[in-house]
């Protein structure tokens, strides 16, 4: 069963997320941020807080029964036949008129239903994987390390000197959006000093808490923000550069969070996608990369986190992610033009560089 967060709570009570943390506070709960989970007996304390404060004491006002004139009693009765034989009439009338079906007064409801249902789906196995990737954290590095020999560094590498050539002697600011223990955000830091690039912001964002405790180990000095890929908080126009590793076929909202990482980005800046992808040709090859994938690669991750539902999800969300094709068509859907697209190690692994449209160029197009 899902945990409530702090910002769920704050919707329900229809309260900023800042009023549940300070009044968890003061009750001597605490709470990192707006994506902190609940537990029951901490929702149940701030309620009855809350709905305390709120309620103020009644005043009892006794009413004095004054008898009402007869006369106009009267009155009112003999006007009742009047209006009596008007409210038929109006029904009569009424009864005439074409009603709504039951079919079309079901359409009028489905809508709103169906949208909050399909996103109360969507938010419990976006949670589910985010739970996934807690249990695996302690070990996530060294099963990458193991799955992929080592070429996964190599990849990311190439992305970083990619995309800092264009950069190169000026200052700009980066987002990490999955960057799970930081292994990409270390990669910028290190490699933008070949290239004279002044990183003068490197942000990294994860829904994952386990992840982001392992990257905290490691980094100590990076900024990190628990959030999910299609709610960052960060302000308009705030990135050069934003780059997700490994994370986009695990983000449920994926459109949306295409959305978010073009308003993020600043005019003219670049999202770096680096994902694994189906095999799109046959022959020998594909079909040896395809047996590693989905029949070793399960084994070797169970073997090295003890976890086996987590590493046989990996093939499974591989299969179920879009092809090249389809997934550029919704990079260019969302305000982005495609600088670059290459595959690696027989298209185990794919880069997508993607340019943010201007506004002002994009009514031209």
């Amino acid at each position: 069963m899902s945990k409530t967060r702090v910002y769920e709570l704050a919707k329900e009570l229809k309260l900023p997320s800042k009023d549940i943390i300070e009044k968890a506070k003061q009750l001597g709960i605490s709470y990192n941020s707006h994506m902190s989970t609940m537990e029951d007996g901490e929702i149940a304390t701030i309620k009855a807080s809350i709905s305390t404060k709120k309620e103020a004491p009644k005043k009892v006002v006794e009413k004095k029964e004054t008898p009402a004139p007869k006369k106009v009693e009267a009155k009112k009765e003999a006007a009742q036949p009047k209006k009596e034989t008007a409210k038929k009439e109006a029904v009569k009338k009424a009864e005439h008129k074409p009603a709504h079906s039951p079919k079309q007064q079901d359409k009028n409801h489905q809508p709103n239903q169906n949208k909050n249902g399909h996103k109360k789906e969507f938010m419990q196995k976006q949670e589910k994987i985010v739970d996934m990737f807690n249990q695996i954290a302690p070990t996530y590095d060294v099963a990458n390390r193991v799955l992929s020999l080592g070429v996964d560094v190599s990849w990311r590498k190439f992305a970083c000197r990619y995309m800092l050539e264009i950069f190169k002697n000026k200052s700009i600011n980066i987002v990490d959006v999955a960057c799970g223990t930081g292994d990409m955000m270390g990669l910028w830091s290190e490699i933008s000093k070949e290239f004279g690039v002044e990183v003068k912001s490197l942000t990294g964002i994860d829904p994952s808490s386990g992840m982001l405790k392992e990257a905290r180990a490691k980094f100590p000095n990076f900024k990190f923000i628990e959030a999910y890929a299609d709610n960052t908080t960060l302000a308009s126009g705030e990135a050069q550069i934003l780059s997700i590793s490994y994370g986009i076929r695990n983000v449920v909202e994926r459109k949306a969070a295409l959305r978010e990482f073009n308003r993020v980005l600043a005019d003219g800046g670049y999202v770096v996608v680096l994902e694994f992808t189906k095999a799109q040709k046959s022959g020998v090859i594909p079909k040896v990369r395809d047996f590693y994938v989905g029949k070793i690669l399960p084994k070797i991750g169970a073997w090295v986190s003890k976890n086996r539902e987590a590493y046989e999800y990996l093939p499974s969300s591989i299969d179920n992610f879009l092809n090249s094709a389809n997934f550029i068509a919704e990079l260019e859907n969302t305000g982005f033009k495609m600088l670059k697209v290459q595959g690696f190690s027989f298209d185990v692994c794919t880069l997508f560089v993607a340019q943010k449209v201007a506004k002002n160029t994009e009514k031209n197009l």
